[in-house]
């Protein structure tokens, strides 16, 4: 068989908004003069809402993959991309295929006796096999509230410009004049920032994306044809043929926190820990309080419980000047959306020994 000539019908993209896994079934369509496979179709499993997921198969310039030359023993590559657009990183996917058995077609149809069979069809990888682009997460990071420093009345005072005989009745002086050594420390209180940081992950390796994007390791051949899909279902076979995955996305683990915090190291927090609405600080006021508010323990809650009695801008002086620091923390959960491209590389061969080679 000289130079074959694999025509695709163009394939549309898995276009629902909660694609999790594309299946490329029965891949490809010979050229009259030769022999054919099935259809290609694409088939999307819907999981889960937000965002997009969408998949494509094209030539290596990016143009939809309608013709494909087959010589025998020569490895010719297509490139599979799964493109997300503020989609959920917790949901993973898979790009996988089927192949029929390459059935001659005719100006009467396919001839089902002539056939190459799908095992000498195979599947393998250039050295590297995979390329990102245009990844980027928006982050939603958690803080963990600290102290620095025991708080005690004296630093409420400072802030709020208390007299000595307001500090007998002001509420705040009151509990921590109750705790042991009239103070109060505390860390690991979470709180939660409402403003998305977009974060550009381009320097990170495949493993340590928020979907941890692979392909490569699912090279050989298709050692049964697909017989349910395409021109499969008339050919009088059985089995719905051997899967091959050319690209996989696995949801986030614990490499990423860990690729994140790298990431985010040395970068301070911009403005203030508190505001009146968030503006221009990691969180509103109100949430810091509720976030006291909620802590385990009774003391710290108590505290939070007690700043409710001052007025939202003494809430704010309060919180920013009696807590020292916010510590980020990066949870994959935290990951609001995710933007990125994910290629690989396969190739097909056809063995030299073929039929009518």
């Amino acid at each position: 068989m000289k130079g074959r000539t694999v025509r695709l019908p163009t394939m549309a993209p898995g276009r629902t908004r909660t694609t999790t896994v594309a299946t490329l079934a029965s891949f490809a369509l010979l050229s009259a003069s030769g022999l054919a496979l099935a259809q290609s179709t694409t088939t999307v499993t819907t999981t889960v809402a937000g965002g997009s997921r969408q998949l494509a198969v094209t030539d290596l310039a990016g143009n939809p993959l309608t013709a494909m030359a087959l010589s025998p023993g020569v490895p010719t590559a297509f490139r599979v991309r799964v493109a997300d657009s503020d989609y959920l990183a917790t949901q993973g996917f898979a790009v996988q295929s089927t192949l029929t058995n390459l059935y001659r077609q005719g100006d009467g149809g396919y001839d089902y006796a002539t056939s190459i069979p799908s095992t000498r069809v195979s599947v393998s990888y250039p050295t590297s096999p995979l390329s990102l682009a245009a990844t980027a997460v928006d982050l939603q990071p958690d803080y963990l509230l600290d102290s620095a420093a025991p708080i005690d009345c004296s630093a409420v005072a400072t802030i709020l410009g208390l007299s000595a005989l307001q500090q007998l009745t002001d509420p705040l002086c009151g509990l921590l004049n109750t705790l042991t050594g009239s103070a109060l420390s505390f860390s690991d209180v979470p709180l939660t920032g409402t403003t998305l940081t977009d974060i550009d992950l381009g320097g990170l390796g495949a493993a340590d994306l928020p979907v941890a994007v692979a392909a490569g390791s699912d090279a050989g051949s298709y050692t049964a044809p697909d017989c349910v899909n395409g021109i499969g279902a008339a050919a009088g076979c059985t089995g719905s043929g051997t899967v091959r995955t050319y690209l996989t996305g696995t949801p986030p683990g614990a490499s990423l926190n860990a690729a994140l915090t790298t990431l985010l190291n040395g970068q301070t927090l911009a403005g203030p820990l508190a505001s009146a609405d968030g503006t221009g600080a990691v969180a509103p006021v109100s949430a810091a309080v509720q976030a006291l508010q909620n802590a385990p323990s009774t003391a710290v809650a108590d505290f939070g419980n007690t700043l409710t009695q001052y007025s939202g801008a003494q809430q704010t002086d309060l919180i920013n000047g009696l807590i020292a620091a916010a510590r980020d923390t990066i949870e994959p959960a935290d990951l609001a959306a995710l933007t990125g491209q994910y290629h690989a590389f396969p190739q097909l061969s056809v063995s030299p020994d073929d039929a009518g080679a």
